[in-house]
């Protein structure tokens, strides 16, 4: 099972825009595109938010992963605790891709 910092819903859904957009007009089997575009999403939100960790931190995050009693509280305190802003780093990381997906047209 993939684990991903944004559910794999709703980068779904952010992906098939994406791509509804891009391909309007034209008929296009989507499936292996939609599937390639998530995991890249994805890596590029991990290495956003997980680049700005220092070797104690990511430490500390794994720590917490393998902690069954990690309530989504304890991962948003983690992230304030280490100055990361996870709802900006997503949202600019979904901005970026956005652009590039698009050829940089602003649709």
């Amino acid at each position: 099972m993939d684990n991903y910092l944004v559910d794999r819903e709703t980068l779904g859904q952010f992906v098939d825009a994406l791509i509804k957009a891009k391909y309007e007009s034209q008929p296009v089997d989507t499936t292996k595109l939609r599937e390639d575009a998530i995991r890249v999403l994805d890596a590029r939100i991990s290495n956003a938010v997980f680049s700005d960790l220092d070797s104690l931190q990511l430490a500390e995050l794994s720590h917490l992963l393998d902690d069954e009693e990690a309530t989504e509280t304890t991962f948003q305190n983690f992230f304030a605790k280490s100055n990361i802003n996870l709802e900006q780093k997503i949202t600019d990381v979904f901005a970026t891709f956005r652009n590039e997906f698009l050829g940089g047209v602003n649709a």
